[in-house]
């Protein structure tokens, strides 16, 4: 009696483990895995399994300039691995399949500085008892065609990833990378931002865009920071390949930035 006491509470309850076959999502593909579950201390009667894909992002209200309000935590996606209740018996094992395809319209989450982040929760549904959670954290990929291109290309010219907003889709789901060179442009410029719309690339990426250069006075504490902002517009055509897209994304920095220089 006192081992079902602690079990609906938590203690001593059955568990559960999503085991992922690789730790990364990659858009519109599927990924496989197993959902292993022990029982606990007690026999339990088991209401279902479910997987959520959950994504965690700073609200961002204003895209690139910094308006964040607070941290959100969304599900984007549910799936029901196991629906008909069953009982486990103590320490009683079993395993299911898990099969997920990604969605086609996710921001990106795959480089050290990214803030957005996803994450697989697993859910057992115990009946009369305190349910069991699993967390499974996936980097997420774009899947092979323009939006790869479109990132592929700043690590061709040598940018670096040091800042990523997103800012939820009640605000027009949009992303924006911050970028610095590390080469290429090296010293003539300190950030290269991009906002645009993932969930919105079948005819291309667009969005919006800034240039800073910091020039410096003096002092150190002088400082003029020179920006331009706009709009862009990548079509398929200028991100059919990674080459392509490297000399689209080259001629646009160059073109925007020569009043900066």
């Amino acid at each position: 009696m006192f081992k079902k006491l602690l079990a609906s509470i938590g203690f001593g309850s059955a568990t559960v483990d999503l085991v992922l076959d690789q730790k990364y999502l990659v858009m519109g593909k599927p990924t496989t895995g197993k959902i292993k579950l022990r029982g606990g201390k007690v026999r339990q009667e088991i209401e279902g399994i479910s997987v959520d894909l959950c994504i965690w992002y700073f609200h961002n209200s204003n895209g690139m300039n910094d308006s964040i309000v607070s941290s959100r935590d969304d599900v984007i996606s549910t799936v029901e691995v196991v629906k008909e209740p069953f009982v486990l018996e103590p320490d009683e094992y079993k395993e299911f399949p898990f099969y997920f395809v990604c969605p086609t319209d996710l921001p990106v989450s795959f480089q050290k500085y990214f803030t957005t982040s996803f994450y697989f929760r697993t859910s057992l549904e115990i009946h009369f008892g305190a349910d069991s959670e699993d967390r499974d954290y996936v980097d997420v990929y774009p899947a092979p065609g323009v939006q790869r291109n479109f990132f592929e290309a700043f690590e061709i010219l040598e940018f670096q990833v040091y800042s990523e907003l997103y800012t939820g889709p009640s605000l027009g789901g949009k992303q924006v990378i911050r970028l610095q060179p590390t080469t290429w442009l090296y010293g003539k410029f300190d950030m290269i931002a991009f906002e645009y719309y993932p969930h919105d690339t079948k005819e291309g990426i667009y969005g919006f865009f800034e240039i800073n250069k910091n020039n410096y006075g003096m002092a150190s504490f002088m400082m003029d920071v020179r920006q331009k902002v706009g709009s862009f517009h990548f079509t398929n055509e200028d991100l059919a390949t990674v080459e392509d897209a490297t000399e689209c994304i080259k001629r646009f920095i160059l073109d925007q930035a020569k009043d900066l220089v």
